[in-house]
């Protein structure tokens, strides 16, 4: 689906943008221990220790088989998978803490459209706040995916104070062209020499910086009365939920 630029230009298209897969939900996580438990790990190996050493199962050498291959592209479309993925607690807690200073304004995720169901209802599910969702394409290459989301951020969201996202190719594209601030999260440090990248560990570090550069919050009006009361009922709040370009009316 391709997105309309029109409806996403809304006025007060300012705040905060947030990935999905590993920085929300603990995706990589959970494919692990589905191949784990179905297909098995190398002698001396655990779940745990495989995830620190590759961070995705399509890393793992003795995962590279046209079996897995399939099970995997299996699981990625798997709405059911994706619905009863575990969250991220302290991202959860974190985001939580954020409400009512910093408004979400989207979720872009690489993750394709036809999860979009089960991709609301899991962020419904763990209290996240309602925003629009910005979806991979169908028809676009899962391997195109971060150079897609940086087009996205770049063009349509290029007003926004930054992003929350675990994949460092997201951090490289955006380090030209974007004014925002792209706060990697994740244990490994980012290889990236930009002054527009900071990298967080944990989601603690997340909040920290976000208030250490918005002391005060964003006071932006109806932004911020819509994501403090949650109400997207008016004209005026469906405006602004429909402006996500792949929101669903």
């Amino acid at each position: 689906m391709e997105i309309n630029q029109n409806r996403v230009k809304v006025k007060e298209r300012i705040g905060l943008l947030l990935d999905i897969d590993n920085t929300l939900s603990a995706t990589s996580k959970s494919f692990f221990s589905f191949l784990a438990e179905r297909f098995g790990v190398p002698d001396g190996e655990t779940v745990e220790s495989l995830f620190a050493r590759y961070q995705y199962s399509w890393r793992v050498p003795m995962w590279q088989t046209r079996e897995i291959e399939e099970v995997s592209d299996s699981l990625e479309y798997s709405n059911s998978h994706h619905q009863n993925m575990e969250v991220i607690e302290e991202a959860r807690q974190g985001v939580s803490m954020l409400r009512g200073m910093i408004p979400i304004v989207a979720y872009i995720t690489t993750r394709p459209e036809v999860l979009r169901n089960a991709t609301e209802k899991w962020l419904a599910k763990n209290g996240f706040p309602l925003a629009p969702v910005v979806m991979r394409p169908d028809s676009l290459h899962r391997k195109s995916g971060n150079a897609w989301k940086v087009e996205q951020v770049k063009t349509l969201f290029k007003d926004s104070i930054g992003i929350v996202d675990d994949h460092h190719d997201v951090g490289r594209g955006l380090a030209d062209d974007y004014d925002g601030t792209v706060f990697i999260f994740g244990g490994r440090a980012p290889n990236i020499c930009s002054n527009n990248t900071i990298h967080c560990p944990t989601w603690n570090m997340v909040v920290e910086s976000l208030f250490s550069l918005y002391p005060e919050g964003l006071q932006h009006g109806n932004i911020q009365e819509l994501r403090d009361t949650g109400n997207y009922s008016t004209p005026q709040g469906r405006a602004f939920y429909n402006g996500g370009g792949t929101i669903r009316d």
